[in-house]
């Protein structure tokens, strides 16, 4: 269901918003913590990249930055965004053709893009509490209920998606 989709992303979007203003990162273990084990890797990070697409535009900055691996990098998700949003920064770093294995340059890229996200965030009039209500009354903002009505037809309208213990699964 579209509005369940609607909540886990203004969820993530707060937990990554809270993160930022509190100059902090986050686990990739505790966003999955959102979804049940069935949820496909795809749905999670669909949503991750709505939820990341709430704070700011990706074509300027990626809250998604926020995630972490152990090693304390960001995931392929960000590194794929980032290459595909902002090709001319992405190679400025990591080299013309680069496919962004390398982790020296990954963490250049990732802790100049930290940065700006920790001053989006300081600088913001979002409230650092929650995104918009939606986020404490699972109840779809304008902009995510317009979303919703724009893709009617797209995947999430397959009525699979639905929230179990404050959890998103995908019915068997």
């Amino acid at each position: 269901m579209e509005s369940t989709e609607s909540s886990v992303v203004h969820m993530i979007a707060s937990l990554l918003l809270n993160a930022a203003t509190s100059r902090r990162l986050v686990t990739y273990k505790r966003f999955h913590a959102f979804f049940d084990a069935n949820v496909p890797l795809t749905t999670r990070y669909r949503l991750l990249a709505r939820a990341v697409g709430l704070l700011s535009d990706c074509r300027q900055l990626d809250y998604g930055v926020l995630l972490t691996l152990e090693g304390g990098l960001p995931g392929e998700d960000f590194v794929a965004r980032f290459k595909s949003n902002r090709r001319g920064e992405f190679e400025s770093v990591m080299g013309a053709g680069s496919l962004g294995r390398s982790k020296t340059k990954r963490k250049i890229l990732a802790s100049l893009e930290r940065e700006r996200v920790f001053e989006h965030a300081r600088q913001s009039e979002v409230p650092t509490t929650a995104v918009c209500t939606a986020v404490t009354s699972h109840v779809a903002c304008a902009r995510c209920t317009e979303e919703a009505t724009d893709r009617r037809s797209g995947p999430a309208a397959n009525g699979r998606s639905s929230i179990k213990s404050g959890h998103l699964r995908v019915p068997g």
